[in-house]
């Protein structure tokens, strides 16, 4: 929210605070926008909502790491899903000889949202991200898939939902597309493997976060003997 009345007050704001992987790291090396750009939004309607999905994304109910731990994953998730973001443009550059790869912006929250998810989804994994109530009305039966919808799965949700948008030509909503897939990946990763746990362990190893639980079961595919 903070980042907003930038757009008003600095010209080209996006081209200083989001993701240019040409002035990033190769010509003007602006370092910055790989946090900056996690973070900076033009529109006022996406600012609201990526709000509302942060204030969503973060229940009370979670016993949180110490302030030094939490931060460094956030830190580390942002930094690298930038970095990859980066090197996912130069790679489209030099496949495709599209300019625009490098030197569009991008920039959106999708990638923090998604970092928080994934905490969440270590804590509750199961858990329906809605309690559905049953009214007795013909509502009931649009409330149901809410119910199926678990911290497991919303990650993916939300990635599969940016490409919807960006598919529909919706793509001012989808701008930060890249930094959803990149730190579903990521921050899984540091999660799964690198996390230091108060009882001094690391890592998740449990089954229930496993990658492949972040899609439906009826997407999945059962080896067969």
């Amino acid at each position: 929210i903070s980042y907003h009345p930038l757009c008003f007050v600095v010209n080209d704001s996006k081209q200083y605070l989001g993701l240019v992987t040409a002035y990033t790291l190769l010509w003007n090396k602006y370092f910055w926008n790989l946090a900056t750009s996690a973070f900076y939004e033009e529109s006022v309607l996406k600012v609201a909502i990526d709000v509302v999905c942060i204030v969503l994304a973060t229940p009370g109910k979670i016993d949180y790491l110490p302030f030094d731990q939490f931060s460094l994953y956030i830190l580390v998730s942002t930094l690298l899903t930038s970095l990859s973001t980066s090197f996912y443009c130069i790679i489209r550059f030099f496949s495709t000889s599209r300019e625009a790869m490098v030197l569009e912006p991008i920039y959106g929250c999708s990638g923090l949202i998604v970092t928080l998810l994934m905490f969440c989804r270590k804590h509750l994994g199961k858990t329906p991200i809605v309690s559905v109530a049953k009214t007795g009305s013909f509502l009931d039966h649009l409330a149901v898939p809410l119910a199926h919808l678990t911290y497991n799965n919303i990650p993916v949700v939300i990635i599969f939902s940016l490409l919807l948008c960006w598919f529909l030509r919706l793509r001012w909503l989808a701008l930060d597309a890249p930094f959803a897939i990149c730190s579903c990946v990521i921050s899984w990763s540091y999660l799964r493997f690198y996390i230091r746990n108060e009882d001094g362990s690391y890592g998740t190893p449990s089954e229930e976060f496993s990658f492949i639980n972040m899609f439906p079961e009826v997407r999945r595919s059962e080896p067969q003997p």
